[in-house]
């Protein structure tokens, strides 16, 4: 009988780093964007660091094993999960992303202390890629160039002391060492040099102007129609008459995040537009007076005013 060809794993792991590290200008070219450099150089330290952790299994513990499946599972998938966010404005890609990533890292890492280490990466991996998506979604309303290098470096911090507890218990390279201080140093300042193209002055600044409408009279009903952007609605401030029932008519960009969503709490009405699509609202006012109207979030809102 042949014998059973042996994988060496460490080899495969080399060849898997090699390849990632040769995929890099490949993604450069083919993602131009401000967020590419900071999930290029991040998501390689988040390698760097799994990378250690699984090629010094045997001089872990099975608690080691289970905190490096843990951490790593969680990180990642925080990470990837909050770059989905702000790059798509898409809560369901991005927990997808986030949560799939995390498995990913946490899965290998956390094996090598076992089936339960193993549970522990399953488990954090989705938990970081739901946290991070929401994160992500909801960060780009506010300030992204603040919250870029935060997150960076939230995330070097946590490698960096993960690996502290591995090298208590197993050995590593100076050369080693070096890469993964070169890495956090490129990921570190890629973070703050880049321009992103949402954050705190455009969210305020989106939400401070006021573009104002009147309802059209068309028959018996009044009509105006909302566009749903990406930080705002517009108009989001409707003037309509008393009495006279009012269909308003909701078109949601590709690009619109939580503004797809719109509460109307006044007259109970709540919608979910899909992105790109439109949907309509219909309700009579009878009462003079301002009504808010704002996303499930209250990050964007407007005013109905009734005369």
């Amino acid at each position: 009988m042949e014998e059973a060809i042996k994988i060496n794993k460490k080899l495969l792991l080399k060849i898997l780093a090699v390849c990632g590290i040769l995929s890099v200008p490949v993604i450069f070219l083919q993602f131009p964007s401000p967020y590419t450099p900071v999930f290029v150089f991040t998501t390689m330290l988040l390698a760097w660091g799994a990378y250690y952790a699984v090629s010094s299994k045997e001089s872990m513990s099975e608690m080691c094993c289970m905190m490096s499946g843990m951490t790593y599972g969680m990180t990642s998938g925080f990470f990837i999960g909050a770059m989905a966010g702000l790059a798509t404005t898409d809560f369901m890609i991005a927990m997808i992303a986030g949560a799939v990533s995390g498995i990913l890292f946490g899965i290998p890492v956390g094996r090598a202390g076992g089936p339960l280490s193993a549970m522990e990466g399953v488990m954090a991996g989705p938990m970081g890629g739901i946290m991070g998506g929401m994160t992500g979604v909801m960060v780009q309303f506010f300030n992204v160039g603040l919250f870029m290098p935060f997150l960076v470096i939230i995330v070097t911090f946590t490698v960096w002391e993960m690996t502290k507890v591995i090298k208590s218990s197993a050995k590593i390279s100076r050369g080693f060492l070096y890469a993964g201080a070169v890495i956090s140093v490129l990921a570190i300042s890629s973070a703050f040099v880049n321009a992103y193209p949402s954050g705190a002055s455009f969210a305020l600044a989106s939400s401070g102007e006021k573009t104002e409408t009147s309802a059209i009279l068309s028959g018996d009903i009044q009509e105006v129609t909302i566009r749903m952007g990406l930080l705002q609605y517009t108009p989001n401030y409707i003037v309509v008459k008393k009495d006279i029932p009012l269909r308003i008519r909701l078109e949601a960009d590709k690009n619109a995040g939580c503004t797809r969503s719109i509460v109307f709490p006044d007259f109970n009405i709540r919608k979910t537009v899909p992105a790109g699509g439109a949907d309509i609202v219909e309700f009579t006012p009878t009462r003079a007076g301002t009504y808010r109207f704002a996303c499930t979030m209250s990050m964007a809102s407007g005013s109905i005013v009734v005369q």
